[in-house]
């Protein structure tokens, strides 16, 4: 299955007036727009999201981010007939793997 290291901003995704916000895989970026944030117990929480198309500005998947104590848990991303999981790599506090698991 193809995968390939992500950077993410946890400055950005852990701030509670986070609304729009980019995502790259495999050289393709996206507009990730915030539809919804659940919060559970103190600074873990599970941010939603749906991705758009940069040219045409339409919907074209969603995603979300499982947060814990400000460290990104994991994340999965759903673009048409595909999904994606994004997963911690130990060593670092900034980059994650992603890996197409369908």
């Amino acid at each position: 299955m193809p995968q390939s290291n992500v950077y993410v901003d946890m400055n950005l995704l852990t701030n509670g007036n986070f609304d729009v916000g980019y995502i790259e895989m495999f050289g393709q970026r996206y507009k990730v727009v915030e539809s919804n944030t659940e919060k559970y117990f103190t600074n873990n929480f599970v941010r939603y999201g749906d991705i758009f198309s940069l040219d045409k500005e339409e919907k074209i998947g969603t995603i979300n981010f499982i947060v814990s104590s400000l460290s990104l848990i994991e994340g999965t991303i759903r673009l048409g007939d595909s999904t994606f999981v994004i997963s911690p790599i130990s060593n670092t506090n900034a980059y994650y793997k992603i890996t197409k698991t369908k």
